[in-house]
């Protein structure tokens, strides 16, 4: 058993360099075609479903040991599902103003269209479009489904709570608690935005958030040609220079069939890894940006000497906190004093685009615990709509019940690193000042967990930073206060 568990680490690192450098590739619109079936075929050999069981539930490493080969058999049966819809993806278009546009660009379009009535075209056209690409959809979750079922779990909820470490309905506690206790905050806020803009909230669709949070007026504050600059500058300050780290590259450029999703391609941990973001103008550019710098420096600073299981495996809940601890630099008051001239309406509108996402991320977990326990059926499109309804208000439409969500219950990877990163700000702010993000005590402490890699979950660091478990208040506090409440 041992010596087939020595391979399966020996060829972890080479399996993730193909596959995230053909996401890479196809993600950043650099090829058109997304091959990854090919490369889980190539690396079926480890892909074990007997070892995966046996070595379950022994320890930390043999656990991420079993989630890899559970995960690889997965992906292997739904690898084709996927590469087509995202083959698809990249050759869908639509017509706008006498020209086509990928299918992929759409929501940038949309979020800079004023014109509500061609948004709402724009809106409709994508969904249209999005039609004969949602039948794969609908195979992908079945056939997570089923494979979770082949693995001796009762639904795919149950395989993601093992692999991700998590106790969902802990996590869905936290959520309910967070929409009951913001609901009349957000409504009463948003119902007060939209009137500025000559819309009714109660009436709104989520092209209408989409030009909303987008935010065109706080652009002279963002322009896009300074953006490298501010991002260096921070670096520089923080002792992070990119200078000092040619591992990391950055790709910024705009491309026809770039995904609008900023990502982050760790291709092989430590050495080489890819920040990737779509430049479309304004606050999203740096937000972006600084999000995935946060995954980029966790990823870059892995130590090399840390064993496989815990650079490359782990809840994804732990790089997602970096990457929020540095995206809301960017709201904090020290940060732009600093950077750029502070502007007191800008940060409310922030702390309310966070209000927004938390709400809507914590609807989706209770939405997706719900799907993923029951499986996809006729009622799915409709519990979709009337979750997020409910908790948004904003009209949501039934045939994005998937396309709006991601495989491995990425949900709650975000709303713990949410959740999370509110307590470790919280933590840097109390020991280091509210300039914490140019101490270098600081910088050194994050270096320190960002060389841990995978090896504890949040809950753990929660501990060794003193708190007693992650828990909402402090999320709750942090959004009351940057509202002025």
């Amino acid at each position: 058993m041992d010596e087939k568990i020595n391979k399966i680490r020996e060829f972890i690192p080479k399996f993730y360099e193909e596959l995230n450098y053909e996401i890479y590739l196809n993600y950043s619109g650099l090829k058109d075609t997304l091959n990854t079936s090919e490369i889980y075929e190539k690396y079926s050999f480890l892909i074990d479903k007997e070892l995966a069981l046996k070595i379950k539930n022994k320890d930390r490493r043999l656990n991420y040991i079993s989630s890899f080969i559970q995960g690889m058999y997965i992906n292997k049966k739904t690898s084709k599902i996927r590469d087509k819809i995202a083959t698809v993806e990249a050759n869908t278009f639509i017509e706008y103003e006498g020209k086509k546009i990928n299918y992929r660009i759409v929501p940038i379009v949309i979020a800079n269209e004023s014109r509500r009535e061609i948004r709402k075209i724009l809106y409709k056209e994508r969904i249209k479009s999005f039609y004969p690409i949602n039948k794969y959809y609908i195979k992908l979750w079945k056939a997570m489904n089923q494979a979770s079922r082949n693995l001796g779990y009762k639904n795919y909820l149950e395989y993601c709570s093992f692999i991700n470490l998590k106790d969902y309905e802990k996590l869905k506690q936290k959520a309910q608690q967070f929409l009951v206790k913001t609901k009349s905050l957000y409504v009463d806020l948003m119902y007060e935005n939209f009137k500025k803009i000559n819309l009714d909230f109660y009436e709104s669709e989520r092209h209408d958030l989409s030009f909303f949070f987008r935010a065109s007026k706080f652009d002279n504050m963002f322009v896009k040609e300074k953006m490298m600059q501010v991002f260096n500058n921070f670096l520089e300050d923080f002792g992070l220079s990119l200078k000092n780290f040619p591992n990391i590259i950055l790709d910024i450029e705009t491309r026809e069939k770039k995904v609008t999703r900023a990502f982050v391609s760790p291709v092989k941990v430590p050495d080489r890894i890819y920040l990737v973001i779509t430049p479309k103008g304004g606050q999203d550019d740096y937000l972006a940006l600084f999000h995935e710098a946060g995954h980029a420096f966790h990823f870059a600073n892995i130590s090399k000497d840390l064993d496989v299981e815990y650079k490359y495996l782990g809840p994804s809940s732990i790089t997602e906190a970096f990457a929020f601890l540095f995206e809301y630099l960017l709201i904090e008051k020290e940060f732009l004093k600093r950077y750029f001239d502070l502007n007191f309406e800008y940060l409310k509108f922030q702390y309310l685009y966070k209000l927004y996402f938390l709400r809507r991320y914590c609807s989706k977990l209770i939405y997706e615990i719900e799907l993923n326990t029951k499986g996809v059926n006729k009622e799915a499109g409709f519990l979709y709509k009337k979750i997020m309804e409910e908790n948004m208000i904003t009209k949501h439409e039934r045939v994005n019940f998937l396309n709006d969500i991601d495989p491995g219950m990425y949900t709650g990877e975000y709303l713990e690193a949410w959740f999370f990163e509110a307590q470790l700000k919280r933590y840097l702010k109390d020991k280091y000042g509210e300039d914490w993000f140019i101490k270098n005590k600081a910088r050194d402490l994050l270096i320190k967990l960002w060389n841990q890699g995978f090896k504890y979950t949040l809950e753990e660091i929660c501990n060794k930073l003193g708190y007693k478990g992650i828990e909402i208040n402090y999320i709750i506090e942090e959004i009351l206060s940057g509202l002025g409440y």
